[in-house]
């Protein structure tokens, strides 16, 4: 394969081209040049792979002037965290800095995703609680200038993800009821709906005004009657979702698939998930007949809602138990499955180095 790498000085940036036809390759223009500020492989995002990444030098990326060349190191540098090479935190860091500059209307949707991926599936809880306050404050504070719609909306996206706490969760309440707006941040119907749905998930004083105000408020009836629907897995109310869980069971309560992987996301939700684990193992049971009885699509977007909102050891545990138990699952499904919990297996792995690290 051919791609470049850029090194990047105080004042220029040296571009050399690699044409890679083995599995080692020496590359001998760079003899003799004076030692870079930074490296930057598959700085023209045309090569494949996991490319090097310089751990101590991470928060130079945002400061590249090429945006191909910096939304490439932003995938980059969430690979290496994947495979280990970065620790979440400081990944987390990196986007964090990121979301403050960075201006291109493709590359903020894509850091802000990064963050709350991080955020929820990386964090450890403790971790969560010393990093939300300041991501929120940081990513509220962008929103306060003037920006392009595009990119108040994927901040604004970001935001609502990680403001389920103390001042950011009043803040989205004050949104919601119109108290607080946001100059170019264009909100229609369905995103208050979401967003109401997104208060109540975070446990707001306020839940019977913004449930009865937005059921309300919505005139279509499919909408409506698709909020009816999510309202159980939004309940503080153990007994009703466990009715609701057990509902799902029934080939017919099952009907319109994107409403129930919705309402499995809202049950799974990291914030709910010690009471929610209790239905992990019957999901995973339930692999087979949803295959059987849904459409194409529907056992992976399962199991997103599922196992793929998970990342503690006793969920991987779970998982494990299931695989061993159902040694002739469907192949299909298996590696669907595989997929879907991919982050909660690097989750482990990234735990574990953590860990021994620390000790």
């Amino acid at each position: 394969q051919t791609f470049d790498i850029s090194l990047v000085y105080t004042d220029s940036t040296k571009i050399i081209t690699v044409h890679m036809q083995d599995s080692n390759v020496k590359i001998s223009d760079v003899e003799g040049m004076p030692k870079p500020n930074l490296i930057v492989y598959n700085s023209n995002a045309e090569g494949y792979g996991v490319f090097p990444i310089q751990p101590h030098k991470l928060l130079l990326l945002q400061d590249l002037k090429n945006e191909v060349t910096r939304g490439y190191a932003y995938i980059n540098a969430y690979e290496n965290m994947l495979n280990g090479t970065l620790t979440p935190i400081s990944a987390l860091k990196l986007f964090k800095k990121a979301l403050s500059v960075e201006t291109n209307e493709l590359l903020v949707p894509l850091i802000s995703r990064y963050t709350t991926r991080i955020f929820w599936t990386y964090l450890t809880d403790e971790q969560r609680i010393t990093y939300q306050k300041e991501i929120t404050q940081q990513v509220w504070s962008k929103l306060q200038k003037p920006l392009p719609p595009n990119i108040k909306k994927a901040l604004f996206a970001a935001y609502k993800s990680l403001a389920y706490t103390g001042p950011s969760k009043e803040n989205l309440f004050k949104v919601w009821n119109k108290d607080l707006q946001i100059s170019n941040l264009k909100l229609n119907t369905d995103d208050y709906t979401e967003l109401a749905m997104d208060i109540v998930l975070y446990g707001h004083s306020e839940r019977d005004k913004i449930l009865n105000t937005s059921k309300e408020a919505l005139t279509n009836p499919d909408k409506l009657e698709r909020f009816i629907f999510l309202l159980p897995s939004l309940s503080d109310d153990v007994q009703v979702k466990n009715k609701f869980f057990e509902s799902l069971k029934q080939e017919k309560n099952r009907a319109k698939e994107s409403w129930v992987a919705n309402a499995m996301n809202n049950m799974n939700h990291p914030l709910h998930q010690k009471e929610a684990i209790a239905y992990l193992r019957p999901s995973l049971d339930l692999l087979d007949d949803i295959q059987k009885t849904g459409d194409i699509f529907f056992p992976k977007r399962w199991l997103n809602s599922t196992v793929g909102n998970y990342n503690s050891a006793e969920a991987y545990q779970i998982l494990q138990d299931f695989l061993v138990d159902n040694p002739d699952l469907n192949p299909s499904l298996k590696l669907k499955l595989l997929q879907a919990s991919d982050d909660l297996r690097r989750a482990q792995l990234i735990h574990k180095r953590v860990d021994k690290s620390v000790n």
